[in-house]
């Protein structure tokens, strides 16, 4: 695991991945609140 600052691409496939997740949780009629 390397330590410290992540590339911005790197970060955009993480934040990328994350809006796919809370759209699929969405979709199945999961809502923020049900994610905390």
């Amino acid at each position: 695991v390397n330590f410290g600052r992540m590339s911005e691409d790197e970060a955009r496939r993480y934040f990328q991945q994350l809006i796919h997740a809370v759209d699929y949780c969405h979709s199945r009629g999961v809502y923020h609140r049900d994610l905390k």
